[in-house]
């Protein structure tokens, strides 16, 4: 990405010397992970009230709030 002279990351600060634009948001390449699992994205992720998330999180948290995660007795 084409970054300005001591533009710095979101999350950590640091000025940027590799990084990721997501979300209108600057990042350090160590500092763009999931915000559900802190791995970081192997491709595309999902914007979740502008914080980005693997799509496999996603489904993971709609099935906990659903129930659906629950063992059937």
């Amino acid at each position: 990405i084409a970054l300005q002279k001591d533009e710095r990351c979101v999350k950590c600060n640091q000025v940027i010397s590799d990084g990721v634009l997501a979300l209108g948001k600057h990042y350090c390449a160590s500092c763009f992970v999931c915000t559900k699992c802190r791995k970081p994205f192997s491709g595309s992720f999902v914007n979740v009230e502008g914080e980005p998330q693997h799509s496999t999180c996603v489904d993971k948290h709609i099935e906990v709030l659903s129930g659906k995660d629950k063992d059937k007795t």
